[in-house]
């Protein structure tokens, strides 16, 4: 079987949708985001930008299963080329870059598009109503619900994400997180684990940290969320509106 033959039948098998065509659909839900965004149109915004978060973690998930069955089987040596050799491949955890070098996926690419539809979910959440349970009738007419649960896992992945550059640490931080939506992960995190992981990435330095940290006192302040441990972090570290 050639290369070509084996990735398509990998793809197929796991189901990991073409790239090309991934791409094609997260530029869609990015334009529909922004210019529902710039309508005011708040809610549609939200679930735009939701359909493009979820179709990338979508994408891990299938990429965390072929990751693993190359790990036990050892195509992915087969699949190498360069002068990468078999001892290397042993010793060295590289799987993960193999499946994605393979697949031809840029993670760069997926990495900010993922921030992306992480930062404006978060930033339009100051201005919906929570919990959001209506109708959507953006691609098909739809019953979407999105609560307080939902938005407070998104910060914490947009968080964890700040400052990451290597697709291998997401494919290590979302599943023993619990963020991807996956209601059959088994190691979701708790309240308490969650409300303590924020509370710590509230606390980190820098930029990035500082308009994430905006976007969620915004959120916490629009909702009423007045008595939350993280209102009154957030208070404590001098932000306001």
């Amino acid at each position: 079987m050639t290369q070509q033959g084996l990735i398509a039948q990998l793809q197929a098998y796991f189901g990991v949708r073409d790239w090309a065509e991934e791409r094609f659909q997260l530029e869609h839900y990015r334009q529909v985001g922004d210019n529902a965004f710039v309508r005011g149109e708040y809610t549609e915004a939200l679930y735009a930008f939701q359909q493009m978060k979820h179709r990338l973690l979508e994408y891990l998930t299938a990429i965390r299963k072929i990751s693993r069955y190359a790990r036990f089987s050892g195509w992915a040596v087969a699949l190498l080329t360069g002068g990468f050799g078999l001892e290397d491949a042993v010793i060295v955890p590289m799987v993960n870059k193999v499946v994605l070098s393979v697949l031809g996926i840029d993670s760069h690419t997926y990495l900010e598009k993922l921030k992306y539809a992480l930062r404006q979910s978060c930033r339009t959440l100051a201005f919906v109503e929570m919990p959001v349970d209506t109708q959507i009738n953006l691609d098909d007419v739809m019953w979407w619900v999105y609560n307080h649960s939902d938005a407070l896992r998104d910060f914490l992945l947009l968080y964890e994400l700040t400052g990451q550059s290597q697709i291998t640490r997401l494919l290590e931080l979302v599943d023993p997180l619990g963020l991807t939506g996956d209601e059959n992960v088994a190691a979701r995190v708790s309240d308490a684990a969650l409300t303590d992981r924020l509370l710590q990435a509230i606390e980190r330095e820098g930029q990035a940290i500082h308009e994430i940290n905006t976007s969620f006192f915004a959120y916490l302040h629009r909702q009423g969320m007045t008595n939350t441990p993280f209102y009154h972090r957030l208070r404590m570290k001098g932000y306001t509106l």
